[in-house]
């Protein structure tokens, strides 16, 4: 991480900490309306980053693509989760699409990331695949801290509103219970 980032991370820390001590002045009601304003805002953030777009490098695509269907291959997943692995193994082709989209980068760095690598062979692989995707680097987390930034901050609403009003705490579990 450079140190602008670095800077950049405590800073939105401290504006975080800001708007936490911001809502203590608020009432219940200042508090419920200010929440779905946040939701409201969420819903701009997840349009922007469904239609989130990234150009692919085209230097060692192909090795990289390779790399990242083995990779995938050798994942072991539920039931549930094979259409999305399928779907996500058959976007890396031998031939570059050109583009890639924000769920589908996402979802390939979130599965690498969480896998373990043995030998020489599988770590050149993981250099290279980190080299490939190097360019875009500072777009993809822009992006993902979109997501985050709003999350971080109806969180901070939620915890406000929970110890006003402790019967905010169920909220999340009623919601879920009815949709089950």
């Amino acid at each position: 991480m450079t140190k602008s980032k670095v800077v950049s991370a405590a800073q939105k820390q401290k504006d975080l900490e800001k708007f936490s001590k911001s809502l203590k002045n608020k009432t219940v009601e200042e508090l419920l309306k200010l929440e779905q304003e946040i939701i409201a805002e969420g819903d701009t953030v997840n349009d922007t980053i469904a239609k989130t777009m990234f150009d692919l490098p085209t230097e060692k695509y192909e090795e990289v693509a390779k790399g990242i269907r083995y990779f995938l291959s050798k994942k072991t997943v539920q039931w549930q989760y094979t259409l999305a692995m399928a779907t996500m193994y058959h976007f890396w082709t031998e031939k570059n699409p050109g583009k890639i989209p924000y769920a589908t980068l996402d979802t390939t760095l979130r599965t690498l990331g969480e896998q373990e690598f043995t030998g020489i062979e599988e770590w050149e692989y993981v250099i290279t695949i980190n080299k490939f995707f190097e360019p875009l680097r500072i777009a993809y987390m822009g992006t993902t801290e979109l997501a985050y930034d709003n999350a971080s901050r109806h969180n901070a609403v939620m915890d406000e509103l929970r110890l006003k009003d402790p019967s905010q705490a169920n909220k999340d579990v009623e919601i879920k219970e009815v949709q089950a």
